[in-house]
């Protein structure tokens, strides 16, 4: 007689496209890395950032300003040790693709909250499968795409109620760039919507604005005195934040109209 064969449990599944996922767009980045098909600059310049600072320097060739000037990525000094074992920009590629692959499991706790498990599964598969997510993998090397995993645990953490836990994750995934600071402060107002009260509103509502402010007001212009303007970037709106900020309101068709341009379109 044939013993009789179960499918596979829908936790297994999940793991299972985890690991799919690992290896696919891992191979995907390899092959990508082997034949010089990075065209920007943010793997490079993050790739030397590491390496600066393993060496005793803080300081980025590429920007001519400390690398925490052009964005607050404490993450780098966590991935550090990692890169001094295994000093090659492949590796950022790598702990990406993992990163984001592990991001399934939070999706999946978070829809069994809610959802029989195999339909739990489905969620995590179809994160899997989501093309801005592999747009995302395959497009360069950025500290804050491993802010969408801890971002996601933090939520699972916030919807069981476990406070430190779910302020151990939202650390984290402050410490990947400056503006995860506002999405902080985002779940706080989430929780007040919520009818959450106390720390489960103010922890993440006024530590994500002091983690923005302090970062983006202080921080930063010391360690950027004007050799890297953002601001630049939205010329077409603005010669100052202020000014920007109310373009998008009084003019709101010359964002739009840059927008629709091919380049930003196809991006």
């Amino acid at each position: 007689m044939k013993p009789n064969r179960h499918p596979p449990s829908p936790a297994c599944t999940v793991i299972g496209g985890m690991a799919l996922y690992t290896v696919l767009l891992g191979w995907a980045c390899q092959a990508k890395y082997a034949r010089f098909a990075y065209a920007d600059f943010d793997l490079a310049i993050d790739a030397q950032s590491i390496w600066n600072v393993l060496h005793g320097s803080w300081q980025s060739s590429l920007h001519g300003i400390p690398f925490l000037g052009n964005h607050m990525r404490l993450i780098l000094l966590v991935v550090a040790p990692l890169y001094a074992l295994l000093p090659a920009p492949s590796l950022l590629l790598h702990l990406q693709t993992a990163a984001l692959a592990l991001g399934a499991w939070p999706v999946y706790l978070l829809a069994a909250d809610r959802l029989p498990s195999r339909w739990a599964a489905g969620m995590a598969l179809a994160y899997l499968a989501y093309a801005p997510l592999i747009a995302m993998n395959l497009y360069e090397f950025h500290p804050v795409a491993f802010a969408s995993t801890f971002l996601l645990a933090a939520m699972r953490m916030h919807a069981r109620n476990r406070f430190a836990w779910f302020c151990a994750w939202l650390g984290l995934a402050m410490l990947c760039q400056e503006n995860i600071g506002l999405i902080a402060a985002g779940i706080g107002v989430l929780g007040l919507l919520q009818g959450r009260r106390g720390r489960w509103v103010w922890a993440p509502l006024g530590g994500g604005l002091a983690v923005f402010a302090l970062t983006v007001l202080v921080i930063m212009p010391r360690l950027n005195p004007g050799k890297v303007g953002f601001v630049t970037l939205y010329g077409h709106l603005g010669g100052s934040l202020p000014e920007i900020l109310s373009a998008l309101v009084t003019r709101p068709h010359a964002a739009l109209r840059v927008m629709a341009t091919p380049a930003k379109t196809a991006f």
